[in-house]
């Protein structure tokens, strides 16, 4: 279904003040929000925020303190929030889903949308190409310390037997087919959904700028670190193409959080740490990292209105 028309114009395509890019098309004219208005949130483990408390699905990771959950509160919107840990853009669009942690299989995150639905948040896509998935593997190879006591299938899971040459093909390969999966997505939400304002958060930024280890919080290669930046640009140029191209609103948490990565004194991400009894995982947001993103989803929808 070829996407409908729209109404309004984005004439501002960045808001300096913010790190937000707002897709230079258009965006659905709809984008002011009533109370009690339908709200969809889906994505993989940075849409859920494992290990941020409270914790309301342990094997999702879902937290009342995830930045759709705060958006809903401050806008009092009726939120459906299906995000979930190792949810891929297929796991949105058709494919059944499980938590790599066990719990039940979970229909097509997509299936919450309805015609009534007024708003979707979306963070997803790193879990394509193992993103997060690498960066633990090759932190755990250099100090498995974090992983000593945890159960030996989640250790294996975590650190993986793949040599990285081989990780880091399959990943560059799969990274290449991201933008066009992200456009699908968006495509087949706006179908679902006409009537949303939808909004594409990316991934928070986790590496430093320059150079490789931090110590225990980081403990990657200069090399391995400027491979995971590499990646983390393409991935937020992916992003930020494929919302541009179907009229959605990208926010990018990546710039926002440059300086706030896991090596800094103010991050917004977890380093290299692994804590099953409160669900933390390595390189995943923290709890200001949601806050920070609640404020700049509200900011970007305050200037759609």
């Amino acid at each position: 279904m070829r996407q409908t028309a729209l109404n309004e114009i984005i004439n501002r395509s960045r808001l300096l003040c913010c790190g937000v890019l707002l897709a230079a098309t258009a965006v659905n004219a709809n984008a002011e929000l009533q109370p009690g208005d339908r709200y969809v949130h889906m994505g993989s483990s940075f849409a859920a925020g494992p290990g941020i408390q409270n914790n309301l699905d342990e094997n999702c990771g879902r937290s009342d303190q995830n930045y759709a959950h705060l958006v809903a509160r401050e806008l009092q919107l009726d939120l459906v929030d299906v995000s979930c840990n190792g949810a891929t853009i297929d796991n949105i669009v058709y494919l059944p889903h499980t938590s790599p942690f066990g719990g039940e299989t979970l229909p097509p995150q997509m299936e919450a949308l309805t015609e009534d639905t007024r708003l979707v948040t979306i963070t997803v896509g790193g879990n394509d190409f193992n993103y997060a998935g690498n960066l633990l593997r090759d932190s755990c190879q250099a100090d498995p310390t974090p992983v000593a006591d945890l159960p030996e299938y989640i250790a294996d899971l975590i650190c993986g037997p793949a040599s990285p040459e081989t990780n880091r093909l399959a990943s560059d390969y799969a990274l290449a087919l991201v933008k066009a999966e992200l456009s699908e997505m968006l495509r087949q939400i706006r179908e679902r959904a006409p009537e949303a304002t939808v909004v594409l958060v990316d991934y928070v930024s986790m590496l430093p700028p320059h150079g490789g280890s931090c110590g225990s919080v980081m403990p990657l290669s200069t090399e391995d670190a400027r491979h995971f930046r590499r990646q983390a640009n393409r991935f937020r140029v992916a992003s930020k193409r494929a919302a541009r191209q179907r009229g959605a609103l990208i926010v990018q948490w990546s710039r926002a959080s440059e300086e706030h990565h896991v090596c800094s004194d103010d991050p917004w991400a977890n380093g290299w740490v692994f804590d099953l009894g409160t669900g933390v995982i390595g390189y995943h947001p923290n709890a200001e990292g949601m806050r920070q993103a609640t404020r700049l989803v509200l900011e970007a929808l305050s200037a759609t209105e």
